[in-house]
């Protein structure tokens, strides 16, 4: 048979199709074979689109470093201003027909929908890379500026109409393609990784900052213009609120108007006074939380990453201690430890004890801790270093200890030598791991010599026997008081909250309040939200895969199953996966990146729109989301009315008239035509499209 064609024109149905679902990989078990063959026609169409069922990407590893010679310095990219403005104007459609909706087409008759659940999710080994090439732009399209061809933006509905209107403009879906040099990938160095795909309609956005290294010369993020109709006005406390949470709720945020912003921000900062019925329930239900190392290691490996990764998640979903939720992130990202069989037990216990305990008290404290947990001693191969043994000490804790826990680089070089990570092996040598997978200080293996460190600010004549080991102690509150320390952990929090650049003159205030308040981070916390800079929040903040899905499913009032074996917590873990986020899963120890630019790729796009529109249809079980749960006093009267009760119940804001104006093409109607609470497949796309707008892609 000879091969298709490759010119085939493809109905619009069939973009919005392959774009939603075959893209996103969303074919398993239960698709259709018609729509299958869809899929499949339409990937042969348009050789930039990946195949339904090809899997995420293939996320670049930075490398783990290993003992060696010096390595050369790493070039590091320069601070850049935050996101540009969101918002493209869109194409008109000659035909008139309705702009489509990035998600699976209505059911035929007798078609079963939604599609049965997804296959359990957790191996991240097998996912293939997506294919490069692209399509040449279609004809009549706008020319390009100087700077390179121009791209649709992320969430916004003009974007995703205009994707597809480009690609079916013309016999031969075509897709438009990064500028020269846009980043699809984190800054860090990476050695065996395929090269990643172009970008296919992703967001303008600035190259990503150093995710976890760069700690000074931090540009002003550049704000978006006031007349900008993507970011539409809200007040101050829906603004903080979306970002220091996992997701504004209408209950939340009359909890805050009741309360007081301030007095409710300073009340997350004290967790165990807020009643938390969520987290409560997760511990009854999963005794491996509160075992030790031992006991856990002796557990099936696979349901306890599972009920880990998914304890993880209905946290970041339920609690009522959303500040200190989003704090746990953003600590285990700094001190990321990867889910491996070999130590993946222990990690439990090192959330527990070192992340969790400490994520609010003093750095130095939760540095200290972070040394003695046997998950990050295993991890980063401390736990084998002998300085008197013929292999001698390990480097790679002391290393990762001085670049990515407390040092960090500063203005694109170290700031520290490769003598100090010699030396700080040193000084840690003999803390190791016991029989029973806990921490031990073993002062046959620790070095005796004389140590110093960053050129004699630190020094020891080298002891023995348990002053050894208070060396080691010593040296890791001396690195924690820094002042590059401070500008480090000072960045990675306002990169967290703020922006992905954040400004200097924030930096320089949270580096003071955490030096002036001997590391403690709630006072850090307390600078940041009295700060212009957060509640303002004039660069957007693209929310991360497990932020995006926490807030649409926070939205819905959701409460996930207690355990990770309930059918609904795997289709949660499977979107995290294919979205490229899923708990404790990043290899290298540098943690998730928290800047837009990694996050947009092509398919990183395509799989955002994918899980809002499954969400939205319904897919996870257990979690209702109904479109009546928007009216419980009875159906909106008109389509203006369903639009206006969308705004309140996911937004806290009005849609930009452009998207407002997209929802009535896409759905057929008119603001003023009367609603009929019947159309629940189309009244579930319109909240699809929804969650697709930048106000809810950023927070």
């Amino acid at each position: 048979m000879a091969e298709p064609s490759r010119t085939r024109r493809l109905s619009r149905r069939d973009m919005v199709t392959a774009l939603a679902l075959g893209t996103a990989g969303a074919a398993c078990a239960g698709v259709p074979p018609a729509l299958q063959r869809r899929i499949d026609e339409l990937a042969d169409a348009a050789p930039g689109l990946a195949r339904a069922g090809s899997g995420r990407p293939v996320r670049p590893r930075p490398p783990i470093h290993r003992p060696g010679p010096a390595r050369a310095d790493l070039p590091r990219p320069a601070p850049v201003p935050g996101p540009a403005p969101i918002g493209t104007p869109a194409r008109p459609d000659p035909a008139g027909r309705p702009s489509p909706l990035p998600d699976t087409p209505a059911p035929a008759p007798g078609e079963a929908v939604p599609p049965p659940p997804p296959p359990d999710a957790g191996d991240t080994s097998s996912a293939a890379p997506p294919p490069a090439g692209a399509a040449p732009p279609p004809a009549g399209a706008a020319p390009a500026p100087a700077s390179g061809p121009s791209r649709p933006q992320v969430g916004s509905l003009i974007g995703v109409a205009t994707v597809i209107e480009q690609a079916a403009g013309t016999s031969t879906p075509s897709i438009a393609v990064p500028a020269p040099g846009a980043p699809t990938a984190p800054s860090t160095p990476v050695t065996t990784a395929p090269a990643p795909a172009p970008t296919v309609a992703a967001p303008t956005v600035p190259p990503p900052a150093d995710t976890s290294t760069t700690v000074s010369g931090s540009a002003p993020a550049t704000p978006p213009p006031a007349s900008d109709p993507a970011r539409p006005p809200t007040d101050v406390v829906a603004r903080v609120v979306g970002r220091v949470t996992f997701g504004a709720t209408p209950e939340l945020l009359a909890e805050v108007a009741a309360t007081g912003l301030d007095a409710w921000l300073e009340s997350q900062l004290d967790p165990a006074s807020i009643d938390d019925p969520v987290d409560a329930r997760l511990a009854a239900a999963n005794p491996f939380l509160s075992a030790a190392n031992r006991e856990n290691r002796e557990r099936d490996s696979w349901p306890l990453r599972r009920d880990a990764q998914h304890v993880r998640v209905a946290r970041a979903v339920g609690s009522r201690r959303q500040i200190f939720e989003m704090v746990v992130e953003m600590w285990t990202d700094h001190f990321s430890i990867h889910f491996d069989d070999d130590w993946f037990a222990t990690k439990v216990g090192d959330d527990r004890d070192v992340v969790r305990t400490h994520a609010l008290g003093r750095f130095a404290d939760l540095l200290l801790a972070s040394a003695h947990s046997p998950a990050m001693l295993a991890y980063l191969d401390n736990a084998s270093s002998d300085a008197n043994s013929t292999r001698g000490v390990n480097e790679n804790y002391a290393r990762e200890l001085l670049e990515l826990h407390t040092l960090g680089i500063v203005d694109g070089a170290p700031a520290y030598t490769e003598q100090d990570v010699r030396a700080v092996a040193l000084v840690l040598s003999g803390w190791t791991i016991d029989d029973d997978w806990e921490f031990r200080y073993d002062p046959e293996r620790h070095h005796e010599g004389p140590v110093q460190v960053l050129g004699g600010a630190w020094t020891t004549p080298g002891r023995g026997g348990q002053d050894g080991y208070q060396d080691g102690v010593d040296l890791l509150g001396f690195l924690a008081r820094r002042p590059q320390t401070a500008r480090h952990v000072a960045t990675r929090i306002a990169r967290r909250f703020v922006a992905d650049s954040p400004p200097t003159e924030l930096v320089d205030r949270l580096a003071a309040a955490y030096l002036d308040a001997d590391t403690d981070i709630a006072a850090v916390l307390r600078a940041l939200f009295a700060s212009a800079e957060l509640r303002e929040a004039a660069s957007p903040k693209l929310r991360r895969p497990l932020e995006l899905l926490g807030a649409q499913l926070r939205r819905y009032g959701a409460e996930l199953a207690p355990t990770g074996e309930a059918k609904g917590s795997r289709t949660v873990r499977w979107m995290l996966e294919r979205m490229g986020q899923l708990p404790f899963a990043w290899p290298a120890p540098n943690g998730y990146p928290d800047v837009a630019g990694y996050w947009t790729s092509a398919d990183g796009v395509l799989q955002r729109w994918a899980t809002a529109a499954q969400v939205a249809r319904g897919w996870i079980d257990g979690v209702d989301t109904s479109p009546a749960r928007l009216w419980p006093a009875g159906p909106p009267a008109t389509w203006a009315d369903l639009v206006e009760r969308i705004e309140l119940a996911l937004l806290d804001r009005p849609f930009a008239e452009a998207d407002r104006a997209t929802i009535f093409s896409w759905a057929g109607h008119q603001p003023t035509d009367a609603f009929d609470a019947d159309a629940e497949w189309a009244t579930r796309g319109v909240l699809a499209l929804a969650c697709t707008v930048p106000s809810f892609q950023f927070r």
